[in-house]
């Protein structure tokens, strides 16, 4: 069994590497390399909830390129449900913060976002990824997205 140091070890990058941040704060985000960012051509994600901040980072950073992003789970009916309890929450708050309210009113308005950002080269397929009936194929997943340098 390894013992904290060694552990601590094994996980330290051996490399320096320019990171930035795409997507919120939390879930919705992550730190990845730079370079693997401009050499990518595509986005394909897997998993969305009712956040997609990275990806609209990802297409702020790549304007124009193409992004697939796969969660059989998401219905713009649960959107659309989630946007209107958001609102809600205002009248069962009796204290709330400034970046409390924010979130309520961004949320809100996320089923208008989510048909604003899911247009044309940006698409939202709602499909589970595997081999069997009604799956879809991973070799299928990288068929359509048309380009050897997707970013995952």
């Amino acid at each position: 069994m390894l013992n904290s140091i060694m552990f601590s070890k094994v996980l330290k990058p051996k490399h320096l590497y320019d990171l930035i941040r795409l997507g919120r704060n939390n879930d919705g985000g992550y730190l990845v390399e730079k370079n693997s960012l401009k050499v990518s051509k595509a986005l394909i994600s897997f998993g969305l909830s009712f956040d997609w901040s990275f990806e609209k980072d990802f297409y702020n950073f790549h304007n124009k390129a193409p992004i697939h992003c796969y969660d059989h789970t998401l219905k713009y009916s649960a959107i659309k449900k989630f946007s209107r309890r958001s609102l809600l929450n205002i009248l069962n708050i009796k204290y709330y913060s400034l970046l409390g309210f924010k979130n309520i009113i961004k949320n809100f308005f996320l089923s208008r976002d989510y048909k604003n950002f899911f247009t044309n080269n940006r698409i939202h397929f709602r499909s589970a990824i595997g081999i069997g009936t009604n799956l879809v194929s991973i070799n299928d997943v990288f068929d359509r997205i048309a380009t050897d340098h997707v970013f995952l």
